[in-house]
């Protein structure tokens, strides 16, 4: 199955889960090109102060301070999108639909110590380009690889790529689920299970 066919599985998922979803049909696809698309993401990541490395489990902020300005400057239309990334085949979150149904329950609050959110998040474009801000980073610490650059640690995968060592498997799509997860102005810190 396609990225584009799992992408609109995701939409109907999140659909049925009462959730708002986008409508395809008036998705504006990207007046920049990938490499505009990435340097404009680059240079948002720059404000937030964080090296790419102090990014590794913050999936959700860096996805949505990357969605709200692309948005806001009228660039791009990036949509949210909430699953699981295998890495050369390993699965690195324990992300399932009962585990996300798990997670709506329970929800987050950011004054419990240490507190996660099982979720990984990342940017999907209308051409099914996907930008994820944080798999490169932390797949590179935990493999005690050398630390990344801001440039190097963004996957930028477009939507014709097939083949690529980072596979992904989108569950839910846009950002019903975090705003009912999240407190306003928290966003959570991802749990990925290389870290445990």
């Amino acid at each position: 199955m396609t990225y584009s066919d799992q992408f609109k599985l995701a939409i109907e998922r999140t659909a049925s889960w009462g959730m708002p979803t986008p409508d395809l049909g008036r998705w504006s696809q990207n007046t920049a090109s990938l490499s505009e698309l990435k340097q404009h993401s680059m240079d948002i990541l720059a404000l937030t102060g964080d090296t790419p490395f102090d990014m590794i489990g913050k999936c959700v902020n860096a996805s949505l301070v990357v969605h709200d300005l692309l948005r806001s400057r009228a660039i791009a239309e990036p949509l949210i999108t909430i699953g699981n990334v295998a890495v050369e085949g390993h699965p690195q979150f324990e992300i399932t639909e009962d585990s996300l149904r798990q997670e709506l329950q329970r929800g987050f609050n950011p004054d419990v110590p240490d507190e996660t959110l099982n979720v990984h998040v990342w940017l999907t474009f209308p051409d099914m380009t996907r930008f994820d801000f944080t798999i490169k980073s932390s797949f590179a610490w935990h493999n005690k690889r050398r630390r990344l650059k801001r440039e190097e640690s963004i996957l930028v995968l477009d939507g014709k790529t097939r083949n690529s060592k980072f596979e992904f498997f989108p569950l839910l799509v846009g950002t019903g689920f975090l705003r009912r997860t999240l407190a306003p102005g928290t966003a959570g810190r991802c749990q990925d299970i290389t870290s445990r």
